[in-house]
């Protein structure tokens, strides 16, 4: 059951939940307004989380342009959000950004593949560093090997889920193939049957009282032995 880009829109059952934790994470960050340096850069970030949620659960995908979209997404709030802290190197609640993905990340995985769950963990790791740098500080790898984990679990457990449907649906199929051919087979024996029940009945149409003759031993004629 392996999902490909074009096919109709699948949203994962944890798609409410997934809503929720954005929602969540959107009013923490509504509640950081005063440990950023611009409210309309935190506003700006609030928007491109939810457009990322939206499009990653909602949009119809167009090749590999909707899920790279979705990654760039990431790799702007990550970006963004860094550079607006006064100081991107003390992890606390101001970095609700990279929490606010973890939904993104998992429907990205469920629907286009783990390769852009992957993707999109990297884009999140190269967002805090260019914060970081543009911010004025050094690249801090210590504070996005912090804040980088919580994304690789989910990338992991949408991998695990959605591994674990593909292998469950590929054993139901191949158990309907089975089965499949086990009917062809009763069909094809009951077939043999019926055609050799309707040669027999004809063989004792046109010889059965010879045969009934040969088997009591009476002389035959010429014409019946030939016959």
């Amino acid at each position: 059951m392996h999902r490909t880009l074009g096919q109709p829109v699948i949203v994962p059952p944890g798609n409410t939940a997934g809503a929720l934790a954005t929602g969540v994470y959107v009013v923490l960050g509504m509640t950081a307004a005063e440990l950023v340096r611009s409210t309309s850069v935190l506003g700006a970030v609030m928007g491109l989380v939810i457009a990322c949620s939206s499009v990653v659960t909602f949009a119809k995908w167009h090749r590999g342009l909707t899920p790279l979209g979705v990654c760039l997404g990431v790799l702007a709030v990550c970006w963004l959000g860094a550079w607006n802290l006064p100081d991107p190197q003390v992890v606390g609640w101001s970095h609700w950004f990279v929490g606010v993905l973890n939904p993104v990340v998992f429907v990205l995985v469920w629907r286009c593949g783990a390769q852009w769950g992957s993707l999109g963990t990297l884009c999140a790791g190269l967002g805090l560093a260019l914060g970081h740098l543009q911010s004025g500080f050094a690249v801090h790898v210590g504070v996005i090997a912090s804040l980088l984990p919580q994304l690789i679990a989910f990338v992991c457990a949408a991998w695990g889920v959605r591994h674990a449907i593909d292998l469950a649906t590929e054993a139901v199929n191949e158990s309907a193939a089975e089965v499949g051919r086990l009917r062809l087979a009763e069909a094809r024996a009951e077939e043999a049957a019926w055609v050799a029940s309707e040669r027999r009945q004809d063989v004792m149409g046109q010889a059965g009282q010879l045969l009934e003759r040969i088997a009591l031993a009476e002389p035959l004629t010429a014409l019946e032995r030939e016959r």
